[in-house]
């Protein structure tokens, strides 16, 4: 059976508990200390891929990675989350990645950022620019929701698709994972500016 991004979530949580009862440490209290180890080994990997496939961006990014998808995980991108760089799996910045439609607006909105900042440490406050942020916070979540609609509908042609249709959808999915990625930092750094 083919791996699929569409999963029946009521499912994939029954199959979790079935399994974490069959595993649990407790249940080899008595065993052989091998054993013991082995059940806590096994309970780690399947904690670990519950919460993986239970969260369908790390689904996605998971499966699609396993397909040999040149993606960043969601983990990896944490390590260097800034909006103005996208990075690659080796850790090199990549400017291709970033989405081209947002540049000029991106640069605009971070020297914004950066006037808003010093306005805090200043103690000063300025209403037409936290209007001017907050708006920007609202389009980048309503374009955040359309990538997120897009990748629902990329993952019904690659669950359902033949290799070429699976490898298109990839594609065009890898670009929406990165869109994604970019647009919740713009939204991570507004919000956090805003908030301080």
């Amino acid at each position: 059976m083919k791996p699929r991004l569409n999963l029946d979530l009521a499912a994939l949580e029954t199959e979790f508990h079935r399994l974490s009862r069959k595993l649990h440490p407790d249940r080899f209290a008595r065993a052989a200390e091998n054993e013991k180890q082995w059940s806590l080994a096994d309970t780690a990997l399947l904690n670990d891929a519950y919460r993986t496939l239970k969260d369908p961006l790390h689904r996605t990014e998971y499966l699609l990675k396993l397909e040999g998808a040149d993606i960043v995980l969601e983990a990896d991108a944490e390590l260097n989350p800034g909006p103005i760089q996208a990075q690659v799996g080796n850790g090199r910045k990549d400017p291709s990645r970033i989405p081209a439609d947002l540049l000029e607006e991106v640069f605009d909105l971070n020297m914004q950022l950066e006037e808003m900042r010093g306005l805090h440490k200043r103690g000063g406050a300025d209403p037409e620019l936290r209007s001017s942020l907050t708006r920007a916070k609202k389009k980048f979540d309503r374009l955040l929701g359309e990538v997120d609609m897009d990748l629902r509908a990329e993952w019904l042609a690659w669950d359902e698709g033949d290799q070429a249709a699976r490898l298109a959808a990839q594609e065009r999915m890898v670009a929406l994972l990165d869109r994604r990625r970019y647009l919740s930092n713009l939204v991570r750094d507004v919000t956090e500016t805003l908030g301080a």
